[in-house]
C-alpha cells in the first residue's frame, strides 16, 4: 500500500505567448494558440511564398481549438483532420498553389509533455543544465542530413528554409508526435522560425533561466528580435513547470 508521500505531485505551470511582425515584414503570417483550460498549445507559420500565409495560420488554429478534447486526444488524428480543413480552403482560394503552413503543438498531461509536429516551426524544452529540441525539422537541409550518414557535405543555406512538407500540400503527412517526462522547473519554449534565426538554443537557454516568469522570457525574445534586426515574424509561448 502506497503511503501519501509515494504519490506524484501534479505539476503546475504558468504560461504566456505572443506574437510580433518584427521589425522587417510588413505582415504576420504566425498564429497562435494558448488553451489553458486543455493545456494545449500551439504556433503556425503560414507559408509566406503562398498565397494568404496569415489565413493558413489561422485556419490550423482555429481548426485546432474546434476539435473535442479528452483523455483520448491524438495528435495524428488531429493534424489529419486540420490538413484536410486546410486543403479543402486552399482550393477555394488558389486551386493552382493552395495555401500551407507549419504546425507545433503541445498538450500538458499527468506531468508529461504531449506533441504533435510538421513544418520548422518547434519545440525547445530548457532544463537547468542543458536543452533538448523536441521536434525536427521538415527542411531540406535535414532531410539531406539524414541522408547523407554522417559525411560532412555541403548544404545551400536556402535549404534550411525549404520545407519538405506542410499543412495544406497534399494528404500524405508523416506528422512527428511525441512525448516527453517533465520535472519542476523545467522550461518549455514553442517558437515560430524568426525566434532560432535570430538566437540559438544556447542563447535562449540562457534567457529562460535569466527570466523568472514566461512572460518576461517571451518580452526579451521579442526585444532581441528587433535588436537584431531580425528578418521574420517571431512568435513564442514559453511554459514554466513547477
Amino acid at each position: 500500500m502506497n503511503s501519501e508521500s509515494d504519490k506524484v505531485r501534479t505539476l503546475t505551470y504558468s504560461v504566456f505567448g505572443t506574437t510580433d511582425k518584427g521589425p522587417v515584414r510588413e505582415t504576420n503570417e504566425d498564429c497562435f494558440l494558448i488553451n489553458k483550460q486543455h493545456d494545449l498549445f500551439a504556433i503556425a507559420d503560414g507559408l509566406g511564398g503562398l498565397p494568404m500565409g496569415n489565413l493558413a495560420s489561422e485556419t490550423a488554429i482555429t481548426s485546432l481549438a474546434s476539435i473535442t478534447y479528452d483523455s483520448k486526444f491524438n495528435f495524428q488524428d488531429a493534424f489529419n483532420k486540420i490538413n484536410d480543413t486546410v486543403n479543402a480552403l486552399g482550393e477555394t482560394i488558389n486551386t493552382d498553389f493552395g495555401i500551407a503552413t507549419t504546425l507545433t503543438a503541445v498538450k500538458l498531461q499527468d506531468n508529461i509533455l504531449f506533441g504533435g509536429h510538421v513544418g520548422d516551426t518547434g519545440v525547445l524544452l530548457f532544463k537547468k543544465h542543458t536543452w533538448l529540441k523536441l521536434t525536427k525539422d521538415d527542411t531540406m537541409a535535414e532531410q539531406i542530413k539524414s541522408e547523407a550518414e554522417n559525411k560532412e557535405i555541403y548544404i545551400p543555406s536556402y535549404y534550411h528554409h525549404t520545407l519538405t512538407q506542410c499543412i495544406g500540400k497534399g494528404n500524405k503527412l508523416k506528422i512527428q508526435t511525441f512525448e516527453h517526462p517533465l520535472e519542476s522547473g523545467d522550461r518549455i519554449l514553442l517558437y515560430s522560425d524568426g525566434v532560432t534565426l535570430i538566437l540559438s538554443p544556447e542563447e535562449l537557454h540562457d534567457l529562460a533561466f535569466q527570466s523568472n516568469t514566461p512572460e518576461i522570457f517571451v518580452n526579451k525574445i521579442i526585444q532581441e528580435g528587433y535588436t537584431r534586426e531580425g528578418s521574420d515574424n517571431i512568435t513564442a509561448i514559453a511554459i514554466y513547470a513547477s
